[in-house]
């Protein structure tokens, strides 16, 4: 697995780890040990952060990438991952419970027919009817917009009890408005 991840970009590494602990063909236990018996990989510590984040049930790069982009870079809360639910089309959801929040990261591979959309639109007024507030952030979000992303969940997290708010990033123009006057 390590070979292959050491051919491909950064996210098709993560990408290829989260596939293979998902399919049970390793677990993030024993690829976390390998790098660091194999210094100089092109990846290694990109992997060793990102097999964290997958031991802990992150299941894509795009997973990985919100936990780490938008959660952890702008100081929110940690969502607890759920697992998809084959029957609802295998999306993945982020839930605050005490905020009761469920934030989907909306891939495109589920929504290629109109039945995939229906579906969403039945689940997201169920959750609603039972309290829960469901954002949707897809790829473009959490790929090119983390601090706009992290911005907005913090902003309703913060309306709906968390004590935030989310901090700006390192990244190079993050801004993130905590009130007036602060930044």
């Amino acid at each position: 697995m390590l070979d292959l991840a050491e051919g491909g970009t950064a996210d098709e590494a993560i990408a290829l780890a989260a596939l293979a602990c998902r399919r049970g063909l390793t677990w993030d236990e024993a690829l976390l040990a390998t790098p660091a018996r194999r210094r100089g990989h092109r990846w290694g510590t990109l992997l060793t952060e990102a097999l964290v984040d997958i031991g802990a049930g992150a299941q894509s790069t795009f997973e990985v990438r919100y936990v780490r982009d938008v959660e952890r870079a702008h100081g929110l809360p940690p969502g607890r991952p759920r697992s998809p639910r084959v029957a609802a089309g295998g999306h993945h959801h982020y839930e605050y419970t005490e905020q009761r929040v469920l934030v989907e990261l909306d891939g495109m591979a589920f929504h290629s027919s109109a039945q995939a959309r229906l579906s969403d639109g039945r689940r997201d007024r169920a959750t609603v009817s039972e309290g829960w507030a469901t954002p949707r952030a897809f790829w473009p979000d959490v790929a090119v917009t983390p601090c706009a992303l992290a911005l907005d969940i913090g902003a309703l997290l913060v309306t709906r009890g968390w004590d935030g708010p989310p901090r700006a990033c390192l990244r190079r123009g993050c801004v993130i408005e905590t009130g007036p006057g602060e930044t």
